[in-house]
């Protein structure tokens, strides 16, 4: 498949993922499996209640999407071995 670099949207996935918040939300949920809203503004003191919620949400969505492509890649790759 070959992309034309003006229309790829690749960058709009990557900032999805990589803002400034994301990654140590990403980690602290990865460390600890479960945690509670209030348990993770702890932990994050500067982040605000609506900026966590807002990134929670976006980390929901593109974390199913990445399981579901996984799982697809998986499948792929088994098929080739």
């Amino acid at each position: 498949m070959k992309i034309d670099p003006q229309f790829c949207r690749v960058d709009d996935g990557l900032d999805t993922i990589l803002g400034k918040w994301k990654i140590p939300i990403i980690l602290y949920l990865l460390k600890n499996q479960t945690m509670r809203f209030s348990d993770l503004q702890k932990v994050l003191p500067k982040i605000s209640k609506k900026m966590l919620s807002k990134n929670l949400k976006e980390l929901e969505d593109i974390i199913d999407s990445l399981h579901k492509w996984g799982l697809r890649h998986q499948q792929h790759l088994s098929k080739k071995a």
